[in-house]
């Protein structure tokens, strides 16, 4: 009954994990682009 319940948590923390880097990538690239146009 634990186990199951675990995974789940665990992949919702990925999932959250992975959303946050991808969110995080793009105001790289927007600094980046940013920082070169200026």
């Amino acid at each position: 009954m634990t186990a199951p319940r675990a995974a789940e948590f665990r992949w919702r923390a990925s999932e959250l994990t992975r959303a946050m880097a991808t969110c995080a990538a793009f105001a790289l690239a927007a600094a980046v682009i940013g920082a070169r146009g200026s």
